[in-house]
């Protein structure tokens, strides 16, 4: 935990802040791979919050691209998504029906 160049992130919000940290940030990469090494298990623990901010979190992950070449990136992606569908699965399936039906690459969005 001390060699970390961020702290490890122990909520939702923290993670979104994280993930939608601009690329410019000298920590962006830092951050954006603390939170997904960090979301499934935090999701998993069902917070308070996970409701209010599912639908966020899981747009933002189906189009978070993989700008630093993160070690297990699409892994743990889908891992998070994965603990979404499994414990907000109604938020979740509603969100993923809207976004089939307005974007067409999703599909490919969730194979990369």
């Amino acid at each position: 935990e001390d060699l970390r160049r961020v702290s490890r992130p122990h909520t939702l919000r923290v993670c979104l802040a994280y993930l939608i940290t601009s690329d410019k940030d000298d920590l962006a990469y830092d951050k954006q791979h603390s939170a997904l090494m960090e979301l499934a298990t935090i999701v998993a623990s069902q917070p308070l919050d996970l409701l209010d901010v599912v639908s966020t979190l899981v747009r933002v992950l189906l189009f978070l691209e993989d700008k630093f070449d993160i070690d297990q990136f699409a892994e743990k992606r889908w891992d998070a998504l994965m603990a979404f569908g499994v414990h907000a699965p109604l938020e979740t399936c509603v969100l993923l029906v809207g976004e089939m039906r307005g974007n067409i690459s999703l599909g490919n969005r969730l194979d990369a």
